[in-house]
């Protein structure tokens, strides 16, 4: 079908994976990207939870971004305040891709070339659920939307 991708490099070559919780990044890092030259940009000190990966937890990941899939019917928002990021490293704790997502929409953004199964809202909850495993606990709760 057309919204699988099986390009499954980030996990083929991840040594770890981290979940980082912010605040709506676009209120406190709006110019620039977010990774450059395998190294992260933003300002750790707006982090509100930062987790690695257990390997079960891994695994639901990889299920989740590669062999679930979403209904072809399904739909997304296209708010995309981001909250969450997903980064993979190498051995040499070098960033070698991420997903940044927006629980609330469904809306995400990746590193070049890093391509997974398309999710919309009838999965989002699954990876709230994967990151609440994990230990994160922020979500967005009584957050100021206006900038």
């Amino acid at each position: 079908m057309w919204w699988i991708n099986r390009n499954k490099t980030p996990f083929l070559k991840a040594s770890k994976i981290e979940v980082i919780s912010y605040p709506m990044r676009f209120k406190w890092h709006e110019k620039g990207g977010i990774i450059e030259k395998g190294e992260l940009l933003l300002d750790s000190s707006h982090f509100i939870d930062r987790v690695i990966l257990n390997a079960e937890l891994t695994e639901k990941l990889y299920h989740f971004l590669f062999v679930e899939e979403s209904d072809p019917e399904g739909y997304s928002w296209m708010c995309f305040l981001p909250r969450h990021l997903i980064l993979f490293y190498d051995t040499k704790e070098k960033i070698i891709a991420f997903l940044e997502v927006c629980l609330s929409c469904a809306t995400s953004a990746e590193s070049e070339g890093f391509k997974y199964n398309i999710f919309f809202t009838d999965r989002i909850d699954k990876l709230a659920d994967i990151f609440k495993e994990a230990g994160i606990t922020y979500f967005g709760e009584n957050e100021d939307l206006r900038q």
